[in-house]
């Protein structure tokens, strides 16, 4: 998995090797480990390595115009800020030239606010928190130790792995985490969503695709209007969980363990369960209320798209 991950970062990085550039402009700052790098642009593609040098270096490709270029270095944290010319409407209207490349590289262990109004993201593995965001474009992002917020409004979300917390957020694209040591909020209106593990409660929301969730050690917020969703709940949840969908089936699989409060109902199929302990209360072939297990918190499950399926680990 962490090898399919690697190659998504890789393919948004070799999308911003093919920019045309009239000029570039260097910077290198000395700077130690654990610090952190902050780039502000109005617009452009965002490419970050690491290396094992105390040192962050940063290469800017350019082809139109800055109104503002600025580099500064204080106690530690290294900040690029770009703004670009003030065309009018000519600006606006597509002939501004190709976008410029940010390309940094800061030591193995640091931190990254990234942030951008239109452009393609690719971060490679890091130690370290990661805030990225852009307006226009797609996140990739490698193997990190602490935790990751990014959004876009006009792309996909790939992460290979957190040891942290995750939020991901886009208006326009899927999201693929493959693994989050923390809670993961995960909310797209246009895309699928899919999760392979996660260590702690989980919100997953999108109302334009399925939702695949792995391993979830905690709670689960699962909905979405436009897909089938599949989980697994590997731990007991402290609070209750949720699965909802209009547009297609939901399929469960838990922990034998588990202990919690079932409510199944679906419109458009049947409820079936195979658990173990399961003492119903209500049962038809489409609603099923029972305590599993002694009973424990809400499990919430609502299709009016689809068959209901329970099944143990």
């Amino acid at each position: 998995m962490r090898k399919a991950m690697a190659f998504s970062t890789s393919a948004v990085l070799a999308l911003m090797s093919t920019a045309a550039t009239a000029e570039t402009e260097q910077r290198s700052f000395g700077v130690s480990a654990g610090g952190r790098f902050v780039l502000d642009t109005d617009w452009g593609e965002v490419s970050v390595e690491t290396w094992g040098r105390d040192a962050v270096d940063v290469v800017v490709e350019r082809s139109g115009k800055f109104e503002q270029l600025g580099f500064d270095e204080q106690d530690g944290t290294v900040t690029v800020r770009a703004r670009k010319e003030n065309q009018g409407l000519r600006g606006w209207f597509g002939s501004r030239g190709p976008s410029p490349v940010f390309r940094i590289t800061v030591p193995a262990r640091f931190d990254l606010d990234l942030r951008t109004a239109g452009g393609n993201m690719g971060i490679a593995d890091i130690d370290g928190d990661i805030v990225a965001g852009t307006s226009g474009g797609k996140l990739a992002v490698g193997e990190v130790t602490g935790s990751v917020r990014a959004w876009t409004s006009g792309g996909s979300i790939r992460i290979a792995g957190a040891d942290g917390s995750v939020d991901a957020t886009t208006s326009g694209g899927s999201i693929r985490l493959a693994r989050a040591g923390g809670p993961v909020n995960a909310r797209t209106s246009g895309g699928t969503i899919w999760i392979g593990a996660s260590q702690g409660p989980t919100v997953a929301h999108t109302s334009g695709g399925s939702i695949e969730l792995g391993a979830v050690a905690g709670a689960i917020d699962a909905r979405t209007t436009g897909g089938s969703i599949s989980a697994t709940l590997a731990e007991q949840p402290v609070g209750d969980s949720q699965l909802r969908t209009t547009g297609g089936s939901i399929g469960l699989v838990v922990a034998g363990d588990l202990k919690f409060e079932i409510d199944a109902r679906t419109t458009g199929g049947r409820v079936s369960a195979d658990l173990p302990n399961l003492a119903p209360v209500t049962v038809n072939k489409s609603v099923l209320e029972a305590p599993v297990n002694g009973g424990g918190p809400k499990l919430t499950l609502r299709t009016t798209g689809g068959s209901i399926r329970l099944g143990t680990l």
